[in-house]
Protein backbone atom coordinates (compact mmCIF):
# COMPACT_ATOMS: atom_id res chain seq x y z
CA UNK A 1 0.00 0.00 0.00
CA UNK A 2 3.11 2.18 1.08
CA UNK A 3 4.51 1.44 -2.47
CA UNK A 4 1.40 2.11 -4.59
CA UNK A 5 0.86 5.46 -2.41
CA UNK A 6 4.34 6.51 -3.18
CA UNK A 7 4.26 5.81 -6.85
CA UNK A 8 0.69 7.96 -7.38
CA UNK A 9 2.57 10.72 -4.98
CA UNK A 10 5.86 10.68 -7.52
CA UNK A 11 3.61 10.53 -10.56
CA UNK A 12 1.39 13.54 -9.45
CA UNK A 13 5.02 15.51 -9.03
CA UNK A 14 6.99 14.65 -12.05
CA UNK A 15 3.29 15.66 -14.23
CA UNK A 16 3.48 19.00 -11.89
CA UNK A 17 6.98 19.56 -12.92
CA UNK A 18 6.58 18.72 -16.62
CA UNK A 19 4.11 20.80 -17.06
CA UNK A 20 5.05 23.66 -14.89
CA UNK A 21 8.12 23.54 -17.19
CA UNK A 22 6.01 23.62 -20.38
CA UNK A 23 3.65 26.72 -19.58
CA UNK A 24 5.97 28.62 -17.35
CA UNK A 25 7.91 29.48 -20.64
CA UNK A 26 4.83 30.32 -22.63
CA UNK A 27 3.40 33.00 -19.47
CA UNK A 28 6.79 34.41 -18.90
CA UNK A 29 6.91 35.43 -22.93
CA UNK A 30 3.47 36.46 -23.22
CA UNK A 31 3.19 40.37 -23.96
CA UNK A 32 0.56 41.60 -21.28
CA UNK A 33 -0.43 45.88 -21.64
CA UNK A 34 1.44 47.88 -20.00
CA UNK A 35 -1.23 49.77 -17.08
CA UNK A 36 -1.60 53.18 -17.01
CA UNK A 37 -3.48 55.62 -14.34
CA UNK A 38 -3.50 59.39 -13.13
CA UNK A 39 -2.29 59.22 -9.67
CA UNK A 40 -2.81 62.64 -8.99
CA UNK A 41 -4.45 66.15 -10.72
CA UNK A 42 -4.65 69.97 -9.27
CA UNK A 43 -6.32 72.13 -11.02
CA UNK A 44 -4.87 75.68 -10.31
CA UNK A 45 -7.23 78.17 -13.05
CA UNK A 46 -9.22 77.13 -15.69
CA UNK A 47 -11.84 79.73 -16.78
CA UNK A 48 -13.02 81.69 -19.91
CA UNK A 49 -10.79 84.66 -20.08
CA UNK A 50 -11.31 87.78 -22.45
CA UNK A 51 -14.07 85.56 -24.48
CA UNK A 52 -16.21 82.78 -24.63
CA UNK A 53 -13.75 80.67 -26.74
CA UNK A 54 -10.19 81.97 -25.02
CA UNK A 55 -9.42 79.06 -22.34
CA UNK A 56 -7.04 79.71 -19.19
CA UNK A 57 -5.67 77.00 -17.37
CA UNK A 58 -3.11 75.74 -14.76
CA UNK A 59 -3.08 71.85 -15.09
CA UNK A 60 -0.63 69.60 -13.27
CA UNK A 61 -1.07 65.90 -13.97
CA UNK A 62 1.19 62.51 -12.43
CA UNK A 63 0.78 59.73 -14.54
CA UNK A 64 1.66 56.13 -13.62
CA UNK A 65 2.58 53.68 -15.80
CA UNK A 66 3.24 49.76 -14.93
CA UNK A 67 5.21 47.29 -17.13
CA UNK A 68 3.53 44.03 -15.73
CA UNK A 69 5.87 42.23 -18.28
CA UNK A 70 7.94 39.09 -16.36
CA UNK A 71 10.46 38.97 -19.78
CA UNK A 72 9.89 41.87 -21.67
CA UNK A 73 11.07 46.10 -21.64
CA UNK A 74 8.58 48.63 -23.39
CA UNK A 75 10.01 51.10 -25.47
CA UNK A 76 8.34 54.57 -25.56
CA UNK A 77 8.32 56.54 -28.76
CA UNK A 78 7.03 59.98 -29.82
CA UNK A 79 5.19 60.23 -26.62
CA UNK A 80 2.93 62.99 -27.01
CA UNK A 81 -0.01 63.93 -24.22
CA UNK A 82 -3.06 65.59 -24.98
CA UNK A 83 -5.94 67.74 -23.06
CA UNK A 84 -9.05 67.77 -23.95
CA UNK A 85 -12.61 69.16 -22.44
CA UNK A 86 -15.62 69.09 -23.91
CA UNK A 87 -14.36 66.74 -26.39
CA UNK A 88 -12.12 69.92 -27.74
CA UNK A 89 -8.28 69.79 -27.15
CA UNK A 90 -7.37 72.91 -25.94
CA UNK A 91 -3.42 71.77 -25.10
CA UNK A 92 -0.77 69.27 -25.45
CA UNK A 93 3.25 68.86 -24.96
CA UNK A 94 5.84 66.27 -25.95
CA UNK A 95 7.01 63.41 -23.07
CA UNK A 96 10.64 62.26 -23.20
CA UNK A 97 11.29 58.71 -24.53
CA UNK A 98 12.23 56.40 -22.45
CA UNK A 99 12.98 52.47 -22.11
CA UNK A 100 11.24 50.82 -19.20
CA UNK A 101 12.72 47.62 -17.39
CA UNK A 102 10.47 44.70 -17.03
CA UNK A 103 8.52 44.89 -14.06
CA UNK A 104 8.68 48.34 -12.99
CA UNK A 105 6.92 51.30 -13.24
CA UNK A 106 7.79 54.79 -14.23
CA UNK A 107 5.86 58.27 -13.97
CA UNK A 108 5.09 61.36 -16.45
CA UNK A 109 4.65 64.91 -15.10
CA UNK A 110 2.36 66.59 -18.10
CA UNK A 111 1.76 70.11 -16.99
CA UNK A 112 0.42 72.81 -18.82
CA UNK A 113 0.27 76.77 -17.74
CA UNK A 114 -1.39 79.27 -20.65
CA UNK A 115 -4.04 80.55 -22.40
CA UNK A 116 -5.96 78.54 -25.91
CA UNK A 117 -8.59 79.24 -28.56
CA UNK A 118 -11.05 76.41 -28.42
CA UNK A 119 -14.56 76.12 -29.95
CA UNK A 120 -17.06 75.18 -27.74
CA UNK A 121 -20.33 75.55 -29.16
CA UNK A 122 -23.56 76.33 -27.07
CA UNK A 123 -23.53 72.12 -25.31
CA UNK A 124 -19.68 73.61 -24.20
CA UNK A 125 -20.39 76.32 -22.70
CA UNK A 126 -23.41 75.31 -20.76
CA UNK A 127 -21.12 72.57 -19.31
CA UNK A 128 -18.67 74.96 -18.64
CA UNK A 129 -20.94 77.08 -16.70
CA UNK A 130 -22.38 74.47 -14.83
CA UNK A 131 -19.20 72.85 -13.88
CA UNK A 132 -17.59 75.92 -13.13
CA UNK A 133 -20.53 76.57 -10.49
CA UNK A 134 -19.25 73.70 -8.74
CA UNK A 135 -15.86 74.08 -9.58
CA UNK A 136 -15.27 70.16 -10.37
CA UNK A 137 -14.34 70.07 -14.02
CA UNK A 138 -14.77 67.15 -16.39
CA UNK A 139 -11.32 66.65 -18.50
CA UNK A 140 -9.51 63.97 -20.67
CA UNK A 141 -5.96 63.50 -21.02
CA UNK A 142 -5.19 61.17 -23.98
CA UNK A 143 -1.34 59.58 -24.20
CA UNK A 144 -0.24 59.34 -27.92
CA UNK A 145 2.55 57.26 -28.71
CA UNK A 146 4.52 54.48 -30.18
CA UNK A 147 5.37 51.32 -27.93
CA UNK A 148 7.96 48.91 -28.96
CA UNK A 149 8.15 45.04 -27.47
CA UNK A 150 9.00 41.81 -28.30
CA UNK A 151 10.55 43.15 -31.71
CA UNK A 152 6.96 44.82 -32.05
CA UNK A 153 6.16 48.63 -32.60
CA UNK A 154 2.75 49.51 -32.13
CA UNK A 155 0.75 52.51 -31.95
CA UNK A 156 -0.45 53.03 -28.41
CA UNK A 157 -3.09 55.62 -27.73
CA UNK A 158 -4.30 55.71 -23.70
CA UNK A 159 -7.84 57.82 -22.78
CA UNK A 160 -7.83 59.05 -18.90
CA UNK A 161 -10.78 60.57 -17.84
CA UNK A 162 -10.57 63.31 -15.09
CA UNK A 163 -12.71 64.69 -12.70
CA UNK A 164 -10.48 67.61 -11.18
CA UNK A 165 -11.86 70.27 -8.81
CA UNK A 166 -10.51 73.69 -9.05
CA UNK A 167 -8.39 74.51 -6.19
CA UNK A 168 -10.54 77.21 -4.44
CA UNK A 169 -8.14 79.96 -3.39
CA UNK A 170 -4.46 80.87 -3.43
CA UNK A 171 -2.20 78.87 -0.67
CA UNK A 172 -5.55 76.76 0.08
CA UNK A 173 -5.95 73.20 -2.35
CA UNK A 174 -8.88 71.21 -3.62
CA UNK A 175 -10.26 67.91 -2.43
CA UNK A 176 -8.20 65.17 -2.95
CA UNK A 177 -8.15 63.77 -6.51
CA UNK A 178 -9.36 60.19 -6.95
CA UNK A 179 -7.05 58.04 -9.22
CA UNK A 180 -8.24 57.92 -12.70
CA UNK A 181 -7.51 54.20 -14.45
CA UNK A 182 -7.08 54.58 -18.07
CA UNK A 183 -8.25 52.86 -21.19
CA UNK A 184 -5.85 51.32 -23.82
CA UNK A 185 -6.16 51.40 -28.00
CA UNK A 186 -4.38 50.28 -30.66
CA UNK A 187 -5.70 52.53 -33.35
CA UNK A 188 -4.93 50.82 -36.96
CA UNK A 189 -1.84 53.29 -38.52
CA UNK A 190 -0.67 50.97 -41.39
CA UNK A 191 0.67 48.29 -39.11
CA UNK A 192 -1.16 45.28 -40.08
CA UNK A 193 0.69 42.87 -37.76
CA UNK A 194 0.81 45.43 -34.42
CA UNK A 195 -2.87 45.64 -35.11
CA UNK A 196 -3.85 41.89 -35.56
CA UNK A 197 -1.94 40.53 -32.30
CA UNK A 198 -3.46 43.67 -30.55
CA UNK A 199 -6.76 43.74 -31.14
CA UNK A 200 -7.70 39.87 -31.97
CA UNK A 201 -9.78 41.57 -34.98
CA UNK A 202 -8.01 40.49 -38.08
CA UNK A 203 -8.81 37.01 -39.53
CA UNK A 204 -6.59 34.11 -39.87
Amino acid sequence: MGSCTNVVLCCGITTFIIGLVIVLPIVLTIALDVQVSVEDATLARFALADKPTALSYNLSTVVRLHNPNYYYGVYYDQVEANFFFDGQRFDWLTLPNFYQHPKKTSRYYPAINGQSDITLGTTGLNNFVRENQTGLFSLELQLDAYVRFKKTHCRLLVTCPLAVRLTVAAGTTAAAFQRSKCSMDYPYDGNANCFCQKTNSCDD
